[in-house]
Parts: structure tokens; sequence; C-alpha cells
């Protein structure tokens, strides 16, 4: 029985203790309305700057003169490209060259033993001396038959002989004399030079290996760099574009255009048309096209894909605007602007091509419109602001935006009603501690036991 009557009063004390946490609990809001309290227009009750014009930076849109680029992919050739092979067999004695080396114009690559093509030359050297001696004597027996014939001291046939024999010395001093040449030619062709200015590869054939000139294997590769071309499809609409205009001017020295490595766009190379192809790819609608790019720093190298950027010849007025103030809803793209009564406008925008980091726009805004360049977060059609007029080009990204670190949060203002001392006469919210019924009727327990018992 004594344990019964503790149980009920453990409960009882424990109900108690609830129905005192609802109250401390209690909303102050609620307890605000109950008292007749209305919370302030636009927000939270006493809201700092509720109502307020949110200030946003602007921008004033002027059209500018831009010069539009069509952007192409393209492939580096080599201007002249040369597979060195060897014109004579033999070992090769010495390498004169380094891989990867600039080599100039006729400097020596390569040497073929050279003993074998020096003996043919002093051998068909002797030989056109023989020549040479056996036609003096062919002359003079043909100049004595001369005299003999007129004196009938001679007969027909042997003055047919000793002219025929002069005439075969003749030849055969033409005939030693090309001998000898050609065995200069191949004493020559002993030492490979370069034919042109360029990059040498590395040597495929080094020394000691035996060469010759029927078999297929190229020794090494020279390939020109002080200038190199790009060969890249464009369009049929840019290729009749720039063939029409060039039938009134010369658009092909004035067409500006740019090469730009894929790997690397820190680096702009200027360049001129060379040529179109002949025909169109019916299949892609394209034709291939050929630009010719000073290589000074001789960074480009053939087989390296570019960018190749194709500009008008004349400049043009555009609308200007950068990407980080552009917004997207779904598939489109949007602006927000401001109009005369500083209300916040959604303007839907068509973009172009990027030009000098701005985006052309096509269509959407108008010369004289003002843009929000700044605090696109908390925008919303239709909202009042206050805007303050800042350069475009000189506006610096805003929180959040692309390549633009994110803004910390400004900390909560303070008023100055916050600050004031608190008067000990005026009712104080109390904040309760959050406690559970089961602790408040452990910490009850021993002092309500002893009454319950």
């Amino acid at each position: 029985m004594k344990l019964l009557k503790s149980v009920v009063a453990i409960v009882f004390i424990g109900a108690i203790a609830w129905a005192s946490y609802g109250l401390f609990m209690a909303s102050p809001k609620d307890q605000g309305q109950e008292a007749g309290i209305e919370p302030a227009a636009g927000g939270d009750m006493g809201g700092p700057g509720a109502g307020q014009p949110m200030p946003v930076k602007v921008a004033t849109l002027a059209p500018k003169e831009v010069q539009l680029w069509y952007t192409f992919s393209g492939k580096l050739v080599a201007v002249d490209t040369v597979d060195i092979r060897p014109r004579v067999g033999g070992a090769i004695e010495q390498v004169y060259f380094q891989p990867g080396q600039i080599v100039e114009k006729d400097a020596p690559l390569f040497l073929i033993d050279p003993r074998p093509y020096q003996a043919e030359v002093n051998r068909l050297a002797a030989a056109l001396t023989v020549a040479q001696t056996q036609a003096v004597l062919a002359g003079s027996e043909a100049a004595r038959a001369q005299r003999l014939i007129k004196e009938n001291a001679l007969s027909r046939r042997e003055f047919d002989e000793r002219q025929n024999a002069n005439r075969v010395a003749a030849a055969n001093i033409k005939a030693a004399n090309a001998a000898l040449q050609q065995a200069k030619l191949n004493l020559t062709y002993a030492t490979i030079t370069s034919p042109i200015r360029g990059k040498i590869s590395r040597a495929e054939i080094t020394q000691g290996n035996l060469v010759d000139p029927s078999s297929p294997q190229i020794l090494a590769t020279v390939v020109s760099v002080d200038a190199i071309y790009a060969d890249f499809d464009i369009d049929e609409q840019t290729y009749l574009k720039n063939v029409r205009q060039k039938a009134t001017t010369d658009v092909a020295a004035q067409t500006p255009v740019q090469l730009v490595l894929s790997a690397d766009q820190s680096v702009v190379y200027d360049g001129v048309i060379v040529a179109y192809d002949n025909k169109l790819d019916s299949t892609a609608g394209t034709i291939r096209a050929r630009a010719i790019f000073d290589n000074t720093d001789q960074a480009l190298v053939p087989g390296m894909f570019a960018d190749i950027r194709l500009g008008n010849a004349e400049k043009t007025q555009a609308i200007m605007i950068p990407d980080r103030i552009v917004s997207t809803d779904q598939d489109k793209k949007f602006v927000y602007t401001v109009d005369d009564k500083n209300m916040v406008a959604y303007r839907p925008v068509k973009l172009g091509m990027t030009v000098d980091g701005q985006r052309v726009v096509l269509e959407g805004l108008s010369p004289g419109e003002r843009v929000i360049v700044a605090g696109l977060q908390r925008l919303r059609p239709g909202m009042p602001v206050a805007p303050q007029e800042v350069p475009l080009m000189t506006e610096e990204a805003p929180p959040g935006a692309m390549g633009a670190p994110p803004a910390p949060e400004a900390a909560p203002e303070t008023s100055a009603e916050a600050l004031a001392p608190v008067d000990a006469a005026a009712p104080v919210e109390e904040i309760a501690v959050e406690e559970t019924p089961a602790e408040t009727a452990q910490e009850t327990t021993p002092e309500t036991a002893p009454a319950a018992q």
C-alpha cells in the first residue's frame, strides 16, 4: 500500500512539471499577439530597414565598335617537309647534327664513306685524259689525210677511216667528261646536306651502318620552322561571304586570321589566308581553307591542333555584356534591367559570340537600357531598387559569379535599442531550458517523497 502511494505521488509531481514546461515554452510571438501587439509591415516585428529599396549597381548599355570572329578547329601543317634519303650507297662515317637541332640550308647532315667515289673520280679523270690524247692523234691523222687525198697519194677508204677516227675520238672525250661529272656528283652525294632551313629529327640510321639508295628507309626528316600552315574547314556561308567581298576588294589580304593553340591560349598568332580548296565537301557542307602564320618563337610544330579565328574585314556596332551578369532559366538566358521607375525587370536575351571577354547581344536589349551588374542573387522582377551607376567594363564580378570568390555573409546589424541597458522593471523574456519529465520527476522525488509518505 505504501508503495502504491509513492507511485501515485511520483505521477502527480511529473504531471505538474510537464504543465510548467509547456508554459515556459510558449512562443513569444503568440504571447505578443495575445497581448494585442501587431508585427511591423514588411516582415518580422521591428525588422531594421523594412520596406527600403535594395541598392544595386547598374550600367547603361551603349553600342561598341567590335570585330566579330568566327572560330574553327584546325591542324598545323609544315610549309616544307623533307625526308632525308641517301643517293649513293655505303657506310655512314659521321653524323653532323643533334636531334631537334635547327639546321641551315646546305648544312652537312651525314657523311657516307667517300673513298670509293673519290677513286672513281680519279679513274674517270684519267680516262678523260686518255680520250683527249687520242683525239689529238686522230685530229693529226685526219689533217694529214686531207693533204694526201688532194695529191691522190691516199686511197679514199683510208681517208674515210682517218676522218671517222677523228670524230670517234671527239665523241670519246664527251663521254669521258660526262662520266667524270657523274662521278663527281656521286662524290658530293656522299656528303648529305639539308635542302631547307628547319628543325631536324633524330637520326634513324647512325654511324657505322650501311645505306642503300634503293632502300625506302629514311635517314631523318627536316621541317621548316619560320612559318607554318594551318588547315581548317569553314562553312559554306563564311566561304561565300569572303569570296564575294574579294571580288570587289582584296579581302584576302585584309581579313584578319588568328591562331590560338588548344593547349595554350596565352599566345595569339596573326596570319593571312593563303588559299581555299577547289571543291566543297558535300557531306559536311564545308570547304578546306589554308592560312599561314609566322612562327617566330618556333613553338608551333606540325600536327598540333589549334583554334583558328577568322574575323570580318570590317568592324560592326554591337551591344556587349559580360557573362557574369547573365542568368539561366532552364534553356533561356536572361538579365535583370531597371526601368524608369527603378523597378527590376526580367529581360530574356539571345547571345552571340564572345569578343574580348564579353558576349554580343543579338536580341533582347537596346542601347540606353540599364542592366544590373551586381547583387543579382536577391533580385525579383517587380521589386523596387536603388540603382547606383557604374561603368560596365570596370565593374568587378559580383560575389558568387563565375570566377569570383563568394563574399562572406554579413553579420546581423545591431540596433541602438539592443545596445541600451536593460531596465530592471521592464519584463524580461525568459529562456526555458528543456528538461524531460523524467528528469523533473527525479529532481523533485527526494523532496516530495517524505511528504507523500
